[in-house]
């Protein structure tokens, strides 16, 4: 019995050891691999930005070292809003905010993960847009449409 039990844990350790080493293997794939191409692999992959950044060799599960970004315009109708707040949360705690410009344009770095974004501005209805995956050094676009109060 005890011979089994060893045995089994045996083999948990190679199944661990053979994980780490394939991700080591796609890990190096991926640094060799062109930014446009890892920027299409960030926007058609969509799962969890920690496991991205460790596969990919950016950061690790932990600590992403580098950012991404959402960019994008807010507008209402044909009107572009100006002075609209853009904020990302994660579990309700402000990670980042920006304003959009004159012509209703943002853009907002975060490290690798999911947030919450919040498009803000008197007189319209507030738009989130829930967990939203940001992958390191890709910059997506999100266009956001408000609808006003009145």
């Amino acid at each position: 019995m005890a011979d089994e039990k060893k045995g089994t844990e045996e083999k948990g350790k190679e199944t661990g050891n053979e994980s780490s080493e394939m991700i080591q293997i796609i890990a190096s794939i991926l640094k060799s691999t062109p930014i446009e191409i890892k920027k299409e692999l960030g926007r058609i992959v969509r799962t969890d930005a920690d496991i991205w950044n460790a596969v990919n060799g950016v950061g690790s599960v932990e600590k992403s070292l580098e950012k991404g970004s959402y960019e994008g315009i807010v507008k209402s109708g044909n009107t572009l809003l100006a002075n609209v707040s853009v904020t990302a949360q994660q579990e309700g705690v402000d990670k980042a905010s920006v304003v959009t410009d004159a012509n209703g344009c943002y853009k907002i770095e975060l490290e690798g993960g999911s947030y919450d974004l919040i498009y803000s501005l008197k007189d319209y209805h507030t738009e989130t847009k829930d967990n939203e995956p940001i992958f390191p050094e890709v910059e997506m676009t999100k266009n956001v449409e408000l609808t006003s109060v009145v």
